[in-house]
């Protein structure tokens, strides 16, 4: 039986919503399933309800929370869609969009995508959310290593070499 009650729920905010779903039994079986198997899956959950269930989880389970959206398109919905659930400790790995044949190279994306990698790597200040889609999840990213051989800090005020920064 659901917790959920029809003239309860007609004047709650959507953050409410949040700690409604927290409530249901359901949802506390994935939650222990997550706490002691440390995985839990959902299936064919769409749109807003998605959304519902992200913000949930990011409250309750016991460490980040990965969702994977079935399409890109449906990765920027998401993220609008959890901001009205008042979420925004999260960090996106969007996918590539090309065209067949296209070479063109996406700054903003692989910025994105590279951010993601090294805070993921790091294991430091992790999101309560990681947001991804099955496209992006297909696209081969660079080794670990690479990454690490490839980044430099750089702090205000420190003396650079230019010639040793370009190499």
């Amino acid at each position: 039986m659901s917790t959920l009650d029809r003239t309860s729920t007609s004047t709650l905010s959507l953050p409410d919503w949040v700690g409604l779903l927290s409530r249901e039994a359901a949802f506390e079986s994935a939650l222990q399933s997550l706490r002691s198997e440390r995985q839990a899956t959902f299936d064919a959950v769409w749109g807003g309800a998605r959304a519902l269930l992200a913000a949930a989880l990011s409250q309750q389970a016991p460490g980040p929370v990965l969702v994977v959206c079935e399409q890109a398109e449906q990765l920027d919905q998401l993220v609008d869609d959890l901001a009205l659930f008042g979420v925004t400790d999260l960090i996106r790995f969007p996918a590539y969009q090309a065209e067949a044949g296209e070479r063109q190279f996406q700054d903003e994306v692989h910025g994105e995508r590279l951010r993601t990698l090294k805070l993921l790597a790091s294991g430091q200040n992790l999101p309560r959310l990681i947001l991804t889609c099955m496209p992006a999840l297909m696209q081969p990213v660079p080794a670990r290593k690479q990454v690490q051989a490839s980044s430099r800090v750089l702090r205000r005020g420190e003396r650079l070499d230019v010639e040793q920064l370009l190499q």
